[in-house]
């Protein structure tokens, strides 16, 4: 691993570029208490929430301050990601996402769709002024979706949701939230997948995104996977029928089908699927760089997939935070890292902006 590593700093063109040279952010994630009411094969969150009466650590307010203070510092417009396990989970969502919307934020979130799939709780997502709503639905199978999901009658749910979204736009006369499908890539569900593409075509959806089942490492498991998960998990695709669906996506979004993965994305995809480890030492994550991650007790990161922080984006002069030498170690991280992550594997840059 260690000769690997060299090998990929040798052929890197530059080192991280000096804290001076990064104009401000681009993108702000927001991690909020990972939370979840289910327990995805994919992900282990759910199996690791305790309790869904959570206190944040965040109340309210210093929410507000967290955006009144992100809004003077950028200076314009924003993209603002709430990642959050299951995000409506949280009380304090819909009034965030109203105060972000007022601060010029684009905002979305992606759910899972079992908090949002009545008439009245659609309303006020939309009326919230939410940019986007990925609703996840990794098949149009109930039964393997709902097993995929760990319990019982989330599709139905999830599809509920996507209709009420649809309708409360259509009598509130909003444009918003735009809504896309977001499906995880898994080895049992590929050609069920082309035919849920084929119903978002149909049914008019304006999105469909596609994230490769990844390690659970990149949550912090509590149990970690290690870099040879994917040799003996039973939701890996095998290479060739992976590298099959991905030139059947491509060749879907150039025929006009709303697939909004990049095609950045789709060469990372193939990268990945060929050799996760490989692509982990051999793939870049530079699009982080100009991308704010801030924790749910208000520190900020560069990448998810670090336990360091390097400021406090209530308590610090964000200009210094942005280019002190705390954050250029924080970059440096990104330039070294070999994790193979779901930032690594799915930049999602073409998502929402």
């Amino acid at each position: 691993m260690r000769l690997v590593l060299v090998d990929r700093l040798l052929k890197r063109p530059t080192a991280a570029p000096a804290p001076a040279l990064h104009p401000k952010p681009e993108r702000i994630f927001w991690w909020w208490e990972q939370i979840c009411n289910l327990s995805c094969n994919h992900c282990d969150i759910g199996r690791r929430t305790k309790s869904f009466r959570i206190e944040p650590v965040l109340g309210l307010e210093q929410k507000r301050e967290v955006l009144r203070r992100l809004a003077r510092w950028l200076e314009r417009p924003f993209s603002l990601s709430f990642i959050a396990g299951e995000p409506f989970l949280h009380r304090d969502l819909l009034d965030v996402i109203a105060f972000a919307a007022e601060h010029r934020a684009t905002t979305s979130v992606t759910t899972n769709g079992t908090l949002t799939a009545t008439r009245e709780r659609a309303e006020r997502v939309v009326a919230s002024g939410l940019s986007f709503i990925a609703v996840s639905v990794d098949s149009l199978d109930p039964e393997y979706h709902d097993a995929s999901r760990g319990k019982a009658g989330t599709w139905t749910l999830a599809m509920n949701t996507i209709r009420h979204i649809r309708e409360a736009r259509e009598r509130l006369g909003s444009a918003t939230p735009r809504l896309y499908v977001n499906s995880i890539v898994m080895r049992d569900n590929l050609a069920g997948l082309l035919a849920l593409s084929d119903w978002c075509r149909a049914e008019g959806i304006e999105g469909h995104t596609f994230q490769p089942v990844a390690t659970t490492d990149f949550f912090m498991a509590s149990k970690p996977q290690g870099d040879r998960w994917f040799a003996h998990s039973p939701l890996f695709p095998s290479r060739a029928t992976a590298l099959e669906f991905v030139a059947e996506l491509e060749r879907r979004k150039a025929a006009g089908f709303r697939i909004e993965n990049s095609d950045n994305d789709f060469r990372k995809f193939r990268a990945y699927f060929r050799d996760p480890i490989a692509f982990g030492h051999g793939e870049s994550c530079e699009s982080e760089l100009q991308t704010l991650l801030v924790t749910q007790d208000g520190h900020v990161k560069m990448c998810p997939n670090t336990r360091e922080s390097f400021g406090h984006v209530l308590k610090d002069d964000l200009d210094a935070l942005w280019s002190g030498r705390a954050a250029a170690r924080a970059r440096d991280h990104v330039y070294e890292c070999a994790s193979q992550c779901k930032i690594l594997a799915n930049t999602k840059e073409d998502f929402y902006f």
